[in-house]
C-alpha cells in the first residue's frame, strides 16, 4: 500500500516529534528525576543562574555558611529542631559540592592580574567530610541541648573551613550586604534556590529533605517586610502594598508547603500545588527578565 504525499509528510513529522521527544528525555533519565508530564521542561542556556562549576561552587558554599549559622541562631533560640533541619540543610549544598569542584579557578582582583589556581580536591573532600562528621555531631547533642564546641583553641570547624579554603587558595571573600536592596536580594534568593533544590527532591520523593529546605525558610520570610527599598537598582518606585501582599502569599504558600509534606495530604488526592507565586514574586523586582523558571 502506498501513502498519500500529504500522509506520509504527516507520518514523518510525527515521527520526527516522536524522536526529538525521546532524545529530549534521556538527560532527564540519565539525572534520575521523574519529571511530572505538566511541569515546565527547562532548556539549555535558560534560567537566573551561571552553570560554570567555579559559579556553582561558591553558591553552594555560601548557602553552607548561612545554614549553619541559621543553625547556631536557632540552637540559642532552644529551637532545636529547627537547627538540626538547618545542619541537614548544610550538609544537602556540602555534599553536593564535591561533584562540582573545579580543577582549577581563575580570580579577578581589583588592581591586580588575573590567576589560575590549582584546587587539590582530595584535600577538598578531606575538608568535607570532616565538616559533615562535625555537623553529625552536633545533631547528636542537641537532644540534650549541647552545642558541640570545638576543643582548646581550635577555631570553629565552619570558620575554619572557610577560611581555610579562601586563605590557601588566595580567594578574595564578598560577603558584603549594607542595603535595604541587598538585604533584600539576598531574601528573595535564597528563597528562590529552597524551592529550586526542592524540586528535584519531590520528583524523587525524597520528601525529608525537601521539608528540611522548606521549613528553615521563615528567617527570611520574616525579614522581608523590613527590607523593601523605597526604590529597585534602576531607582524606580517600588510598590510597597503590592510587594507586601505578594510576600503575604508566599508566606502561605511556603507554610501549605510545609504542612502538605509534614501531613502527606497529596498522597490523599491533594496534589501538591504548581509554586507559581515564587516566579511572581521574582517577576515583581526582574520586570526585565524574560524568562525566570519555574522551581519545579
Amino acid at each position: 500500500m502506498h501513502l498519500g504525499v500529504g500522509t506520509a509528510r504527516r507520518v514523518g513529522i510525527v515521527l520526527l516529534i516522536l524522536a526529538m521527544a525521546w532524545i529530549l528525555s534521556l538527560e532527564t533519565r540519565a539525572q534520575k528525576v521523574k519529571i511530572k508530564p505538566e511541569a515546565p521542561q527547562p532548556t539549555k542556556g535558560q534560567g537566573l543562574f551561571k552553570t560554570e562549576k567555579y559559579d556553582l561552587l561558591t553558591l553552594a558554599m555560601h548557602e553552607v555558611y548561612e545554614h549553619y549559622n541559621q543553625a547556631q541562631d536557632y540552637f540559642k533560640k532552644q529551637n532545636y529542631d529547627l537547627a538540626g533541619a538547618s545542619l541537614r540543610v548544610m550538609e544537602f549544598y556540602l555534599s553536593g559540592t564535591k561533584n562540582i569542584l573545579p580543577g582549577q579557578i581563575t580570580v579577578w582582583e581589583k588592581d591586580k592580574a588575573a590567576k589560575t589556581i590549582t584546587l587539590d580536591k582530595a584535600k577538598y573532600i578531606a575538608t568535607v567530610d570532616r565538616l559533615n562528621h562535625y555537623s553529625q555531631q552536633v545533631q547528636a547533642g542537641l537532644a540534650k541541648g549541647q552545642w558541640l564546641q570545638a576543643g582548646g583553641n581550635q577555631p570553629d570547624p565552619m570558620m575554619e573551613t572557610c577560611v581555610g579554603c579562601h586563605l590557601s587558595n588566595q580567594v578574595p571573600t564578598d560577603f558584603h550586604r549594607d542595603t535595604d536592596f541587598k538585604i533584600l536580594t539576598k531574601l528573595m534568593h535564597e528563597i528562590y534556590y529552597h524551592y529550586r533544590d526542592a524540586g528535584p527532591l519531590l520528583q524523587q520523593e525524597r520528601w525529608d529533605q525537601a521539608l528540611d529546605l522548606f521549613v528553615v525558610l521563615d528567617p527570611y520570610l520574616e525579614q522581608i517586610p523590613n527590607h523593601i527599598p523605597a526604590v529597585n537598582q534602576d531607582q524606580q518606585p517600588i510598590d510597597k502594598a503590592l510587594f507586601l501582599q505578594a510576600h503575604q502569599e508566599l508566606t502561605r504558600f511556603t507554610h501549605d508547603m510545609v504542612e502538605k509534606l509534614r501531613t502527606r495530604s497529596w498522597q490523599q488526592g491533594k496534589p501538591l500545588p504548581p509554586p507559581r507565586i515564587v516566579v511572581d514574586n521574582c517577576y515583581a523586582c526582574h520586570d526585565k527578565v524574560v524568562k525566570i523558571p519555574s522551581p519545579w
